[in-house]
């Protein structure tokens, strides 16, 4: 193989492997930041999560952690009469690559009013291993 040539093939490789170790990584991204929020909602593990939330997998990862979830309708959400009946609340969202080897999810949770705090996580991802970079936070309460 000529030098040219590896000049160019080992940097694609590089990237093609690291966003395959971040996609391979999503699942334990996930499950790492539900985690989280379970132990920031209370010992109860109950809260209640979006409508838009209802796919197989999410529930199965909330019920495989021992949570138990009840659903509300977002769209439908008037703060003034349903706040007391909709905490805690938890919101997960997809885990995502951004770069090889780097994946964020967005992520609140409320525990009660003016107590809880959201963002996006970082995670550095090796084929399914994960280690929690940083955080940025986006909300706090």
């Amino acid at each position: 193989m000529s030098r040219k040539r590896i000049l160019w093939v080992v940097p694609v490789a590089f990237i093609a492997i690291g966003y395959l170790s971040s996609w391979i990584s999503v699942p334990n991204c996930e499950r790492k930041t539900a985690g989280i929020m379970i132990r920031a909602l209370g010992p109860e593990k109950r809260f209640f999560v979006r409508s838009e939330q209802t796919d197989e997998s999410r529930q199965a990862m909330w019920k495989s952690m021992g949570a138990v979830t009840a659903f509300y309708d977002s769209a439908k959400y008037d703060p003034a009469t349903d706040r007391p009946l909709h905490m805690p609340r938890a919101d997960l969202g997809k885990a995502s690559p951004v770069l090889p080897f780097l994946t964020c999810i967005d992520y609140f949770w409320i525990r009660a009013p003016q107590v809880g705090s959201g963002g996006t996580l970082w995670y550095f991802c090796l084929f399914g291993l994960t280690v929690e970079l940083g955080h940025t936070v986006l909300r706090a309460s």
